[in-house]
């Protein structure tokens, strides 16, 4: 596969449950960006971030430019109360890491969706599909200072704070991963724009320690080529239970993992 080549599947690793809910909801979830797996993924780009705009602020002549930059500093840490949700899939089907992660007790599975049609299904509900981009750490670092300066320089010129900073900032960090995650090939569902906590399909999940923010993104079963049963102690009887499973959805593509 090219450098810029676009999937003809895309792959969701999920646990039991999660295949359970996709298929008897029609529905997946979307988890809020401050709450997935790696929480660095948002901290650490508002480290960065926050570290820049107090490097340029110190270098402001004027009281006025000063006072515009730490606004949007100060802002950061608000930006909680920005609702953006993400899915995360992989270009590989059948990824030892990804097995681990969801499926340490022999429970996962990756369920394989039609990368055309999922886009075009995603966009009436406001979502769209990235490709994460894979940095250096130099790089990674610089791409957010590369960020941050634009933004303050138009801030500078037109003496006011951008009222969609947080946003367009969110936006930017959301498909930035590093580069010693390259392998997971990583595309991602994620809002085109923060969403209502008064949704109805806005809800909260239990995990082991707190509740977690998602979005149930309605789903059509027919999006979905395959589903693949990750390793497990009982591939066969693990098996046997997804094509039973299947029948009643009218999925015919099923494979063993691992």
């Amino acid at each position: 596969m090219s450098k810029e080549a676009i999937p003809e599947i895309i792959y969701h690793y999920t646990t039991q449950k999660g295949l359970l809910g996709i298929l008897n909801e029609e529905a997946i979830w979307a988890t809020k960006m401050h709450y997935l797996n790696d929480a660095s993924e948002l901290i650490e780009p508002f480290r960065i971030g926050t570290e820049e705009l107090d490097r340029l602020s110190l270098l402001q002549k004027e009281s006025e430019d000063k006072e515009i930059i730490l606004n949007m500093r100060d802002s950061i840490p608000y930006s909680e109360t920005q609702n953006y949700c993400v899915v995360s899939f992989c270009t590989h089907g059948d990824l030892l890491s990804q097995w681990r992660a969801y499926g340490s007790f022999g429970s996962a599975y990756s369920v394989g969706f039609n990368f055309n049609k999922l886009q075009q299904h995603i966009s009436a509900y406001r979502f769209e599909l990235r490709r994460c981009k894979y940095y250096k750490p130099k790089d990674y670092q610089a791409k957010i200072k590369e960020f941050i300066g634009s933004v303050v320089t138009k801030a500078l010129s037109e003496k006011s704070e951008p009222r969609d900073f947080m946003d367009s900032f969110i936006n930017m960090a959301a498909n930035m991963k590093l580069m010693c995650f390259k392998d997971e090939a990583e595309w991602r569902i994620i809002s085109t724009g923060p969403l209502s906590s008064n949704d109805p399909r806005y809800n909260f999940r239990a995990s082991n320690s707190i509740l977690i923010p998602y979005y149930s993104l309605p789903i059509e079963l027919s999006l979905i080529d395959e589903i693949m049963v990750g390793p497990c102690p009982h591939p066969k009887l693990s098996l046997s239970t997804i094509w039973g499973l299947s029948y009643r959805y009218n999925l015919t593509n099923i494979r063993e993992g691992g």
